[in-house]
Parts: C-alpha cells; sequence; structure tokens
C-alpha cells in the first residue's frame, strides 16, 4: 500500500514537472519571437538586421555603434539587467557615450506610453533576450 502511494506521488511530481517544463518552454520561444519583431520594428534601422551597428541609419549618427552580437564576447558575460536597462532608459547619459546625447530613443518610455506598464516590461525583456540570443558564440 506504501509503495502505491509513493509511486504515485512520485509520478504525480514528475508529470507536473514535465508539464510545467512545456509551457516555459513555449513561453520562451514567444517571447524570442516577440524581441526578434521588436528588434527588427524598432532597432535594425540602427543597429542593422544583423545585429552588428551597420544598419540604414548607422552612417547618420554622431558615433559608430556597437556590434550587438560582440557584447558577451566583450563583457565575458551576456549583462542582461544592464540591457533592460539600457533599452528602458534607466541607465545613465554618461553609460550611453556610443549614442553621444542619447541619440537612441528610450525604448521602455515609448513602449510604456504606447502598451501600459506591463507589457513595456514584457517588451525590453524580450528584446533583451532576443538580443542574448543573437551573441556570437
Amino acid at each position: 500500500m506504501l509503495r502505491s502511494f509513493l509511486a504515485l506521488v512520485v509520478s504525480g511530481f514528475i508529470a507536473s514537472l514535465i508539464a510545467s517544463s512545456l509551457p516555459s518552454s513555449q513561453t520562451a520561444m514567444a517571447n524570442n519571437e516577440r524581441g526578434r519583431k521588436l528588434y527588427m520594428q524598432h532597432c535594425a534601422s540602427c543597429h542593422g538586421v544583423d545585429g552588428k551597428g551597420q544598419g540604414p541609419v548607422a552612417k547618420n549618427l554622431r558615433e559608430p555603434l556597437p556590434d550587438l552580437t560582440a557584447i558577451q564576447r566583450k563583457e565575458g558575460m551576456f549583462p542582461g539587467t544592464k540591457i533592460k536597462l539600457l533599452i528602458a532608459g534607466e541607465v545613465g547619459e554618461t553609460e550611453m557615450t556610443a549614442h553621444g546625447t542619447r541619440e537612441m530613443p528610450v525604448w521602455g518610455k515609448v513602449f510604456r506610453e504606447a502598451r501600459g506598464q506591463d507589457r513595456s516590461r514584457l517588451d525590453v525583456y524580450s528584446l533583451m533576450k532576443y538580443i542574448e540570443s543573437i551573441q556570437e558564440k
């Protein structure tokens, strides 16, 4: 009786682990697709479709744009929190030297005004995860 009960509990636990992992992987894929679409809509004109900083608008900016695919290599690890803060406009002007006097739009503010606070956070997170996904290996 005890063995049957333990087997049932263990089986239930394993089933719940499997079930809970499925939506998160689907959520991750959805966030990455959302991030890719946001990137193409808001970032690619400057940073380029490939993220290397050679978009059609880049030549009109004062400073060369960073290669977004090399962030992890340069930093040693991908600085997700820093990237989210940068996208959201919560990083000080001194940390935006490549953008001079903040030529990069504060997307967090744009997203908040257009979509509301919660969706704005999701957009910033999705963009950060997309940029993380294009890092050179």
